[in-house]
């Protein structure tokens, strides 16, 4: 069984987050990607249809927003981060800290 959210890295969560807090983004609105790689991974979610157009802004660029569908992954993905981040602050799980390079 191949599991889908392996699919997905931190910096997917991270631009579902900005399009939901800023109710939309395009490429050159949002921090979390470059304009190339923003396409490509707001592609991504769009082929699971976490994301979709609405309409055209400034300098011609695409606006997203989150479909239903994507409102309801990211607030189970707060869920879970929640979930374990309660585990961590009381002593339950040890995190290693990953150093950087």
């Amino acid at each position: 069984m191949t599991m889908l959210i392996t699919r997905f890295s931190p910096k997917h969560f991270e631009l579902m987050a900005v399009i939901k807090k800023d109710q939309s983004a395009t490429a050159r609105e949002q921090s979390v990607y470059s304009p190339f790689a923003f396409y490509m991974n707001i592609g991504m979610l769009k082929h699971y249809g976490l994301v979709k157009e609405n309409g055209v802004g400034m300098g011609n660029r695409k606006i997203w927003v989150l479909t239903p569908k994507g409102e309801k992954f990211l607030g189970c993905i707060n869920v879970i981060e929640t979930m374990l981040m309660e585990e961590i602050s009381h002593g339950k799980v040890d995190v290693p800290v990953a150093k950087k390079q």
